[in-house]
């Protein structure tokens, strides 16, 4: 009788069963299950299958430890993960999202989040850029086409030249996976022409007269000077944000990636481009996500108590 599958059946069902999450989640996944499995070795506990007893003790006891309820939250999710793909039940059950609730109504924590960089910022930036040429023009490219593309870090490092059509008015981006896209749907975003030195189309020709037109990621590593054609890491992409910053007289530690993205957003707001129009840009499908990009600098500017002659 011949088995129903072959070895080289399983290795394509096991392929692509992960691909159903994203490579950070699989890593974030991993690090957290194996923290719940030495808990559960050093408290003399079964991990595989656990009971929900266990697992809420586990993430109170991770709360107790002073760590943050959204990493608890997504531990929880973890060890549920890993049950589904044993074909168990989840301990994670009702008891154990209880304490996950109680701790974020009582801490009632604030999520950090890094300062958007706004248009005067981008002034400031792209003019005490450091490094090598290559370094400054790579980096620039990063800047301006990181803010008017609004994408997140991963998705700009993932992006193939092959991703980009430059067209007259500017260029159309294929973008194939984003955070809320699991499935690959994929879409299109258009990034026009600017009328000043802060043209994000014009940032990437200049780096692609030294990277190339061959085909391969679009931001590459740079090693002694010299453009390589190894993908530029999606850390990467919020170091030379950090670094910008840095050189512009700025702390370092109140930006990241996500600071492009945020500022996209909350300086498209702030002049009353509209919510849509803005999402567009951005992908976000729900506009209470896209609103919580918005921070103004300035809370009193535009307050509209102003308007109300108060």
């Amino acid at each position: 009788m011949k088995p129903e599958t072959s070895p080289i059946q399983c290795d394509l069902v096991q392929h692509w069963a992960e691909k159903t999450l994203a490579l950070n989640t699989r890593i974030a996944y991993s690090r957290d299950w194996t923290d719940f499995t030495n808990w559960c070795t050093e408290h003399v506990r079964t991990s595989l299958p656990a009971t929900p007893a266990v697992a809420a003790l586990y993430i109170a006891d991770f709360l107790g430890r002073g760590r943050k309820v959204t990493t608890a939250a997504r531990r929880a999710t973890s060890i549920a993960y890993y049950h589904r793909q044993a074909g168990l039940e989840s301990p994670a059950d009702t008891t154990v999202w209880s304490v996950i609730t109680g701790a974020r109504r009582e801490r009632c924590e604030r999520p950090v989040q890094k300062r958007p960089i706004t248009v005067s910022d981008l002034h400031v930036m792209v003019a005490h850029l450091a490094g090598s040429p290559a370094f400054r023009t790579r980096n620039r490219a990063i800047l301006l086409f990181g803010f008017a593309s609004a994408l997140r870090r991963a998705s700009i490092a993932s992006l193939d030249l092959a991703d980009l059509e430059f067209q007259d008015r500017g260029v159309l981006v294929m973008v194939r996976h984003e955070k809320n896209d699991r499935i690959g749907r994929g879409r299109t975003l258009a990034v026009p022409f600017g009328s000043t030195e802060l043209c994000p189309v014009r940032a990437l020709e200049e780096w692609l007269e030294l990277r190339g037109r061959q085909p391969g990621p679009l931001f590459t590593g740079i090693d002694r000077g010299k453009v390589t054609t190894n993908r530029l890491h999606p850390s990467r992409v919020g170091i030379v944000v950090q670094e910008a910053a840095e050189s512009a007289g700025y702390d370092r530690r109140e930006y990241g990636g996500h600071s492009m993205r945020a500022g996209f957003a909350t300086e498209s707001l702030a002049l009353g481009v509209g919510e849509i129009r803005v999402a567009a840009q951005t992908g976000h499908r729900s506009l209470e996500s896209l609103r919580r990009y918005y921070r103004p600098p300035d809370p009193f500017a535009g307050n509209p108590c102003g308007a109300l002659g108060l």
